[in-house]
């Protein structure tokens, strides 16, 4: 459950600011990384991100879609 477990994809809110979720890594600890809508990066490790962050929801589209190409034969 993304309220639980964030997912690449996952919108969440600090301080009435929504965020993207654009990856996770697997350090010593998993180290969500994020970028808001002024395309600012950072990312924080996952016990903090928990307790600092709401979760608001997925994301409508993935920007892997704008790139998605249909062949019609």
């Amino acid at each position: 459950m993304s309220k639980e477990k964030p997912e690449v994809g996952d919108i969440w809110m600090r301080k009435n600011k929504r965020y993207f979720i654009r990856d996770i890594k697997h350090f010593r600890q998993p180290q969500i990384l994020w970028i808001d809508e002024n395309l600012d990066k950072d990312g924080e490790p996952l016990d903090i991100f928990l307790k600092l962050w709401k979760y608001s929801g997925k994301a409508k589209a993935k920007i892997s879609d704008l790139f998605e190409v249909k062949n019609d034969f």
